[in-house]
Order: structure tokens, then C-alpha cells, then sequence
């Protein structure tokens, strides 16, 4: 009994999905994919560990000088620190084997699209124009650079907030950050099902067609070929890791909901860094046409329902 209390309540759920989603999977005749995740999983974590390599060095010296080294809680170093820090990673790598493999089944499973009904909901929101339209308009060579650069930044949020949380030895902070990435990803994949929608960048592409090259139409691309390739032939299509369209609700702002939330909660002083480049990646996400105005809002109930689990917890 002892054993029971100690598992979290993003692991019991995580345990309890494993069975369903390979039922589903073999419901949508797309293989279960482990190896093409793990991969992707691997180039990510490398990506994350040089981003901490990099900040750990001045982190500790900071630590040092500052004297919170002196003061056993706060030294990164000890093994329940470290031992924590596994913990969390391994369950946010289960996360993303299940939550790959379901979002790649979707459209197999689901293949009817809310896109209208988001864009519908946009246009009444703000009087019968939608901000996906007319957003792209504005495309100055800087601002289209900035926003590319900013939509992209969402994947240094997870590092970031997890080296402040370990550097800083707040177990609590990164239980709390890690879980809630993960109750976030599993609530988005069942609004996936739900809902499934594309995003505008895919149902009006036109809309940003004079935004030239960038990094987000690179990964539109992907994202596209993926789609219709598991549409076109799921039993020999291959689940890769963090692929897959969905739309609403928006995980990168859910997901960065929650790291500010976190920074705001244990260390403050960070704010100033993560809410401007939030704030930017946010308005990103409408600017590219990823995500409608509706998303965002059902990003915040998502990130506010993963949290008052854990806070419950």
C-alpha cells in the first residue's frame, strides 16, 4: 500500500493509457512505432542536454558565489536530486511513445475535421473576421524572422525550466513542471479525438503564401507528408515521435502555461525572460496560422485542469 501512495497521479493515468492505446492502434491499423519515437526522442533529449551543458557551468558558479551550494536542499548534486530527476524523465518518455502513437492513429480513427466550426467560432469572437486572415498581412521581412524564431522557441521551454528546477534543487518544481507536460499532452490528445482539426496554415494555405520560407513552412511540410502518408497506408506507415496535426487545443501554449506557472511559483526572478518570448510565441502560433483564437483558450482550461490535478495530488 505504501508502494501505491508513492505513484503519482500522471503515472497511474500513464499506466492505465498504455493497454487503450495499443488497442486503438490496432483498431486504426498503424503499427505500434518504438523505434522511430525513441529516435525522436533521443535527437530531442541531445538538443535539451546541450542547451544545459552549456547553461551549467555559470549556473553552479551563480549557485557558488551566491552561497546557496553551502545549504545541502539546494546542492543539484545528491542523489535524491539526480534519482528525481530520472523519475521524471522516464515518465514524460512514456508520455511521448503514447502520445505519438495515438495522435499518428487519429486521423485513421477520426478523420472528421472541426476546422469550420474553430474558424466559425474565431469569426464571432471578433466580429466576423478571423485573425488567422489577416494576421500574415503584416510580413516585414523582422517580423516574419521574429516570429519564426519565437514559434520555435517553445521547444527550449522544457529544458530551460527543468535545468532552473534541478540546478536549483526544487524537487518539487520539477514533479510539478514534468507532471504537468504530461497531463497536458493526454488532455490534448483526447481533445484530439474529440475535435481533430489541421490548423489554417493547412485548410487556407493561401493565407501565407507571401510569408516565404521559413522554419514553421519546413515543418508544415513534414507535418503534411506525414499525415497523408498514414492516411494512405497505415500498416506499413511508421510513428515518429512528436508528429502528427492537431490543433485544438494549442500544447504549446498549454504547455508553456504551465512553465511560467511553475516559474512563477518557485522562481520568480525567471519571469522576466519566459513571459516576453511566451507572450511572442503565443501570437506566433495565430501569426503561421497553427493554431485559431479558440485553440489558445482551450490551451489555458487545459493547462489550468493539469495543475489543479496536481495541486490536488
Amino acid at each position: 500500500m505504501k508502494l501505491l501512495r508513492r505513484i503519482r497521479v500522471e503515472e497511474w493515468i500513464t499506466l492505465g493509457l498504455i493497454a487503450p492505446a495499443i488497442g486503438l492502434m490496432r483498431l486504426s491499423g498503424v503499427p505500434f512505432g518504438v523505434r522511430r519515437v525513441l529516435d525522436g526522442i533521443g535527437l530531442a533529449y541531445q538538443q535539451s542536454a546541450l542547451l544545459l551543458l552549456m547553461a551549467a557551468v555559470p549556473a553552479l558558479i551563480a549557485l557558488h558565489f551566491t552561497g546557496r551550494l553551502k545549504k545541502r536542499e539546494t546542492n543539484p548534486l545528491t542523489w535524491a536530486n539526480l534519482g528525481e530527476l530520472v523519475r521524471c524523465n522516464l515518465s514524460f518518455v512514456v508520455c511521448i511513445f503514447i502520445y505519438s502513437n495515438l495522435k499518428a492513429a487519429l486521423p485513421r480513427l477520426n478523420p472528421y475535421l472541426f476546422d469550420d466550426e474553430l474558424l466559425r467560432i474565431d469569426r464571432v469572437l471578433f466580429f466576423g473576421h478571423a485573425p488567422n486572415q489577416f494576421l500574415p498581412l503584416l510580413r516585414p521581412h523582422w517580423l516574419v524572422r521574429v516570429m519564426d524564431e519565437a514559434y520555435s522557441s517553445f521547444f527550449l521551454f522544457f529544458p530551460a525550466t527543468m535545468g532552473l528546477a534541478f540546478f536549483l534543487a526544487d524537487r518539487r518544481a520539477l514533479r510539478t513542471f514534468v507532471a504537468g507536460y504530461v497531463l497536458c499532452f493526454y488532455f490534448g490528445t483526447a481533445l484530439y479525438y474529440l475535435a481533430p482539426s489541421l490548423g489554417a496554415i493547412f485548410t487556407h494555405a493561401e493565407w501565407y503564401a507571401g510569408l516565404g520560407p521559413t522554419r514553421s513552412a519546413m515543418i508544415r511540410d513534414t507535418l503534411l507528408r506525414e499525415y497523408r502518408r498514414v492516411v494512405l497506408d497505415p500498416t506499413h506507415y511508421q510513428v515518429k515521435a512528436f508528429l502528427g496535426i492537431g490543433a485544438f487545443p494549442s500544447l504549446h501554449v498549454a504547455h508553456v502555461t504551465v512553465a511560467l506557472t511553475v516559474a512563477r511559483r518557485h522562481f520568480a526572478w525567471a519571469l522576466w525572460l519566459f513571459a516576453p518570448v511566451a507572450a511572442v510565441m503565443t501570437l506566433a502560433t495565430m501569426y503561421f496560422g497553427w493554431h485559431y483564437f479558440f485553440d489558445l483558450a482551450g490551451a489555458l482550461v487545459v493547462a489550468w485542469a493539469a495543475l489543479k490535478i496536481i495541486s490536488r495530488r
